[in-house]
């Protein structure tokens, strides 16, 4: 009988240490795999019982024993998941007020627990680092930020949030993106999500500081229901599976070409559009958003319904020789042989989104 209680002390010790996790995350501009998807098994505060028995004949005659019953309690497992919603860099522009990000915040652990969020944007070392930022909960149920009257909830920087076993949010996080910064900058920000009883046992909020308590390490009666609660294996310094790295990347600048028929002038003073009238034709180029540009040529081949009116070429209000001599040279100007009106304008370059460069190209043709 004594073997048999043992063996069952044994089971019931070995039962009480389970191994947990803590996931740290790391919000920044790019992503890598999430894990800890579900929640760490049989609910915190559970009490299990177990009783042994045994079955013996004793001079022929059956008998059966059963130990006493022994009972464990399931600590609680300490564990957070957060993965980020954008797969790639956001493009957007420089300055911009409210560049924004995405991710899901998941306790993956077995109990109610509470998770401090922080928003750390000085990581980077050769990006930007954007100027501000903020942190909003979705709590309006319409997808994305909105901010405002009966838009998401603001969430202070450390604040906790509290969440049950697989309970997820959706944490916004939306920053200051200052000016002049060159095309495909990129900027990395970072979400720390870390267990409030880790914080209030150890002092520290961050994994990667020395006194971060390890996995395996325990706290009496800070679990749910009076339970041991546990720093779990997930979170390993060698195995950054609590890491995510979504992030900004300023965007390319843009070009718009825009070309309307702004007049039609026939012989007799109408503005009907038939044989012999003059059509006077706009083209407008615009630049947008910051980088540079080399070498921007505009062509425009002119259907056989049209014949180009010689020394009606302008660029930017100042009428140009279109000849198109010394060839490779001459700014712009009409190519019979092709049919084709061929403008150089040149480089640009914009220091930040805030300027725009405009060029406008104008010229008549005839209709045969």
């Amino acid at each position: 009988m004594a073997d048999v209680e043992n063996m069952a002390e044994s089971i019931a010790s070995s039962t009480k240490r389970r191994m947990a996790g803590v996931c740290f995350l790391l919000l920044t501009a790019l992503l890598l795999n999430p894990v800890c998807s579900e929640a760490s098994g049989t609910a915190a505060g559970t009490l299990i019982p177990n009783t042994a028995s045994m079955q013996f004949a004793i001079d022929g005659l059956s008998k059966n024993v059963r130990s006493n019953t022994t009972e464990s309690r399931v600590d609680e497992v300490l564990d957070v998941v957060v993965a980020a919603e954008q797969a790639e860099a956001v493009a957007i522009d420089s300055p911009m007020e409210t560049a924004v990000v995405s991710f899901l915040a998941t306790n993956t652990g077995n109990g109610v627990e509470g998770y401090r969020l922080f928003l750390d944007l000085n990581i980077n070392e050769g990006g930007f680092d954007p100027s501000s930022g903020g942190l909003w909960l979705e709590t309006n149920g319409v997808p994305g930020l909105q901010t405002g009257a009966g838009g998401d909830s603001v969430h202070v920087d450390g604040a906790v949030v509290n969440l049950i076993a697989d309970q997820n949010i959706t944490v916004h996080a939306a920053v200051v993106i200052p000016g002049a910064l060159a095309a495909y900058a990129e900027s990395l920000i970072r979400l720390r999500a870390v267990s409030a009883t880790i914080n209030a046992a150890s002092g520290v909020n961050d994994p990667d500081a020395a006194e971060f308590p390890p996995p395996g390490s325990t706290f009496t009666a800070a679990g749910d229901g009076g339970t041991y609660a546990v720093v779990g294996s997930t979170h390993q310094a060698e195995q950054p599976v609590f890491f995510a790295f979504p992030g900004f990347r300023i965007d390319a600048p843009t070009v718009a070409l825009d070309k309307v028929a702004v007049a039609v002038r026939a012989a007799d003073g109408t503005d009907a559009v038939r044989p012999g009238s003059i059509v006077d034709y706009r083209m407008r180029v615009e630049v947008r958003d910051a980088g540079s540009l080399s070498g921007m040529r505009l062509k425009d081949l002119l259907p056989p319904e049209l014949e180009y009116i010689a020394g009606s070429l302008a660029i930017n209000g100042t009428v140009e020789d279109d000849d198109l001599e010394p060839l490779g040279t001459d700014v712009g100007g009409y190519d019979p042989h092709t049919a084709t009106l061929d403008v150089g304008l040149g480089d640009v370059a914009l220091a930040d989104a805030a300027g725009t460069a405009v060029h406008v190209v104008t010229f008549s043709a005839t209709i045969r």
